[in-house]
């Protein structure tokens, strides 16, 4: 089939092509055609990195705002399917939402990950054939998913942090692009109205440079020293200095440095790793087990600060009591 698309999707209209001896007609049953002969579905995958914070009644209302989005065509058939995962690895297998909405509250095994599945069958305006479509929703816990990492120490931590990252998935396999296009931006209007932590924009920096703080300690640490030394050095060095009192100085105060700043690569490294393990809130509360796993993390967060001063506070201190004591242990005599 030789076609031509001759008027491009302005204004929020179907785009008409020509096909055969020229003939117009809608890209919409274009697409129905295509996928009458081939059976062939198209697909949308939509990654979000959103700190959300949804409850049983935020899913209630995607449900409702998917069912309503679908009043607009005819639909045929349509069904919904819940997946549980919790942290467990126990799954439970709901046939309807109505079922997910009487599943046990009371566990006290987290929940990682709710997948939602609808399959709809959906006649479009301008054919006659039904066509089936598909949308999968995954919403993830990162709360959920920072316990299981803790109690599984198999897995490498570079692996979890990039999985607690993404916090949704959104998949539709489609025919008409038009109506994937409407209940893709269905789903987007219930994830941005989700009640969301707060983005910090200054820890997003400081997470993304985190690497460079073992390099920054050392090399501060190591600065510092010999700004003191040479601070210093008209109180120790005189013109009758010895080459041995020369040799002493010189001795002790490369050892300090290299003593000091080895120490304090290991403080940036701490630092770093504080800095990495704040995690903003993001969660999914449906039962007494994710309200642990919440206040788990609001404390890993509030420990990992703690953290992250105290490596500071560390780091200064080990740069004066060095000098203070590289001057009245080893220079000073």
């Amino acid at each position: 089939m030789n076609q031509e698309i001759v008027e491009r999707n302005e204004g929020g209209e179907n785009p008409k092509v020509t096909i055969g001896d020229g003939q117009m007609v809608s890209m919409q049953i274009v697409q129905g055609i295509y996928n009458e002969i081939t059976g062939k579905t198209e697909k949308i995958i939509k990654s979000y990195q959103i700190h959300h914070k949804a409850t049983q009644q935020d899913l209630i209302q995607l449900n409702l705002k998917i069912h309503q989005t679908c009043e607009q065509y005819h639909v045929i058939e349509k069904n919904c399917n819940v997946t549980v995962y919790q942290v467990d690895d126990c799954n439970q297998r709901y046939s309807s939402f109505e079922r997910f909405q009487i599943f046990d509250q009371t566990s006290l095994s987290p929940i990682e990950n709710v997948r939602l599945q609808y399959n709809l069958l959906i006649v479009p305006p301008k054919t006659n054939r039904p066509q089936p479509y598909k949308i999968e929703i995954d919403i993830h816990s990162r709360a959920a998913i920072k316990q299981k990492a803790k109690k599984n120490h198999r897995m490498p931590k570079i692996f979890i942090d990039i999985v607690a990252l993404r916090t949704a998935v959104l998949e539709i396999q489609y025919v008409d692009y038009t109506i994937a296009k409407t209940l893709n931006e269905t789903v987007d209007s219930w994830f941005e109205g989700l009640e969301q932590s707060k983005d910090n924009h200054y820890l997003n920096f400081l997470q993304n440079h985190s690497h460079y703080f073992s390099l920054l300690t050392q090399y501060l640490s190591a600065l510092l020293l010999c700004i003191y030394f040479f601070i210093k050095s008209e109180m120790w060095l005189t013109g009758q200095s010895s080459p041995v009192e020369l040799f002493k100085i010189a001795l002790v105060a490369f050892g300090t440095v290299f003593i000091v700043s080895g120490i304090a690569v290991r403080f940036g490294a701490e630092i770093g790793r504080a800095i990495d393990n704040i995690q903003p809130l993001s969660f999914l509360k449906l039962t007494r087990g994710d309200e642990k796993a919440i206040s788990e993390l609001e404390k890993d967060n509030s420990r990992n600060k703690r953290k992250l001063v105290l490596n500071i506070a560390l780091t200064l201190a080990l740069n004066l009591f060095s000098a203070w004591l590289t001057y009245n242990i080893g220079i000073g005599i």
